[in-house]
């Protein structure tokens, strides 16, 4: 699995902070102050961990480069100057892993063990069981967003099916009410089961 993080920040300072950070926490960042320098980056074909993205840039005001760069299917982690509560939250629907305001050193240092527990979660499956294919579907796209494996049931009965083929799931997140076995009782089987195998 690569290391390498993409990180595009016009700010010297921060730039700095950054790649001091990453490279301590063992991690290889690949710089850019731009978008214009960001482009050839991207078209390198270099497989990238995740990117850490300014919002503002002197070639894209309006957080362009936060497209750009998801375009290219790489996980997203966003760096602003301004907290604004809209502007969040239309950058969170666009499937980045977190809003980050850059207003003291604190914040910086948060990255590398965000990216360290990305990197931790290469290894858990979770289960997710709903009969809502919707709400199956939404949890899915945010869990997978911070680099969990999610396998999916629509039932108790097929989650516990579900858990004997991927003895790997760590985590199982259920609903109560659902037709032919509710939550409830899926997890009164599986520990049922487990007190049986031990």
């Amino acid at each position: 699995m690569s290391n390498k993080i993409l990180v595009v920040e016009d700010s010297r300072t921060i730039r700095r902070m950054l790649t001091t950070q990453l490279t301590r926490a063992g991690y290889e960042p690949i710089v850019a102050a731009s978008i214009e320098d960001t482009i050839p980056l991207l078209e390198s074909g270099d497989d990238f961990l995740c990117s850490i993205l300014d919002y503002c840039l002197p070639d894209g005001q309006d957080g362009e480069v936060i497209d750009l760069v998801l375009s290219h299917k790489i996980k997203t982690i966003v760096l602003t100057a301004h907290m604004d509560e809209k502007i969040r939250q239309r950058v969170l629907d666009k499937g980045v892993i977190d809003y980050i305001p850059k207003d003291s050193p604190a914040s910086v240092a948060y990255i590398p063990q965000l990216l360290k527990r990305l990197h931790a979660n290469k290894n858990h499956t979770i289960l997710v069981v709903d009969d809502s294919v919707t709400i199956c579907n939404h949890l899915s796209t945010l869990l997978e967003r911070e680099y969990l494996t999610v396998v999916t049931a629509k039932d108790g009965i097929e989650g516990i099916k579900q858990l004997v083929l991927h003895p790997e799931i760590s985590l199982i997140v259920t609903d109560h009410d659902m037709p032919n076995m509710d939550g409830l009782t899926m997890i009164r089987e599986i520990r049922k089961a487990m007190t049986e195998t031990n």
